[in-house]
């Protein structure tokens, strides 16, 4: 887990440090609605409709921007009643109900992104990538039962996105970002699709 803290910590002081020069800078914030995918939907297969994201970003140049992402995503899922094989103490033993499950998951990134057509322009698309931490907790409810785990995770999120500027110091956002947490030793990998819908304050 530390190991993880510093890496995100290093990535956010040099990709502050980076942006240090920039033309503007801009200060996001956005709704999102997520899709699980590969390990993550085998515990959660619902659209999560839970999650929303604060990003500060300076352009190095007309081209080039740096900075911080930080976001929060809530998955929910009530399943049927059945008997479900659960680990109790390194136990497994089986129980009948109704399972609610959710997976709560932070990831905190430094990002780098391009951003193509020229300064000024109404509408600026831009691609780029984000590294640092993801921190996810899954909980399983099951009648007087709750199992709960939490793990930190190395996480990477490529992600493309337009900008349309609706004057000097306001734009409108809409992104599609792939969080993925690396597995860990206590948990497989944490996978899901965003799309991120905000405004931008621009100064």
């Amino acid at each position: 887990m530390k190991k993880n803290l510093y890496i995100t910590a290093i990535a956010i002081f040099l990709f502050s440090g980076i942006a240090t020069a920039q033309h503007a800078t801009h200060f996001t914030l956005s709704y999102n609605v997520s899709f699980p995918s590969g390990d993550l939907s085998k515990f959660v297969e619902k659209t999560s409709w839970r999650g929303g994201a604060l990003e500060w970003k300076g352009f190095i140049n007309e081209k080039m921007s740096a900075g911080i992402d930080g976001a929060w995503h809530t998955f929910y899922q009530k399943n049927d009643y059945d008997s479900y094989n659960v680990d109790i103490e390194d136990i497994n033993i089986t129980l009948t109900g109704r399972q609610y499950r959710y997976s709560n998951n932070i990831p905190i990134y430094g990002r780098f992104d391009y951003h193509g057509s020229n300064e000024g322009d109404n509408i600026r698309w831009f691609a780029g990538v984000g590294l640092g931490t993801m921190w996810s907790e899954q909980i399983t409810n099951m009648g007087l039962y709750q199992f709960t785990s939490d793990t930190w995770h190395f996480a990477m999120s490529p992600r493309i996105g337009v900008n349309y500027y609706l004057n000097d110091w306001r734009a409108l956002s809409l992104s599609l970002s792939y969080d993925y947490g690396f597995e860990t030793s206590k948990r497989d990998a944490v996978n899901y699709l965003r799309l991120g819908i905000g405004i931008s304050f621009i100064n």
